[in-house]
């Protein structure tokens, strides 16, 4: 994978989280939670046009642009912690997803081994990250910070929880 790739997708994922939170009514956020599925929930957030920030993001208009699955026991706390909170992020970058989660690392001995770590998905095949930015990570736990508290509100609002 070239790293004009990584960086655009990079960039591209700092947009949406940039106007994701800077407008909220730009965005629609769905929630799929079954007790057939406990202790995880799924949250979708969709990308609606805004006329605060017209031009922006036009190519994932009314589509999803963030995946995010979560065990149910965040919902009573009120820091996030990406690492231990979160099972699975995948945010819409161009053609392609920036993912966080499990995946298949090999060791130095051929053993195959599951970690957290971020990866990019484009054109059918699955290239993991080295490093990423700090400033990024940061941002996105703020955001699925404020995103976690909206969606326990709809929870409680349909008596889920």
């Amino acid at each position: 994978m070239s790293k004009d790739i990584a960086s655009q997708c990079i960039e591209s994922v700092s947009r949406i989280i940039e106007r994701a939170m800077s407008c909220i009514d730009c965005f629609e956020v769905y929630v799929d939670y079954n007790v057939l599925r406990y202790p995880y929930t799924t949250i979708f957030v969709m990308l609606l046009k805004c006329d605060k920030q017209p031009g922006d993001c036009e190519e994932n208009l009314y589509g999803i642009v963030m995946e995010v699955v979560l065990n149910i026991d965040v919902f009573s706390k009120n820091i996030l912690d990406i690492e231990k909170d979160v099972i699975i992020i995948r945010i819409k970058c161009g053609d392609g997803w920036l993912e966080y989660g499990y995946g298949v690392q090999r060791s130095s001995q051929s053993i195959a081994h599951l970690s957290k770590s971020f990866s990019i998905l484009y054109g059918g095949r699955r290239y993991s990250m080295e490093s990423i930015d700090k400033n990024l990570i940061e941002r996105l736990s703020s955001y699925l910070t404020f995103l976690t508290r909206k969606v326990r509100e709809i929870m409680e609002g349909e008596g889920i929880i």
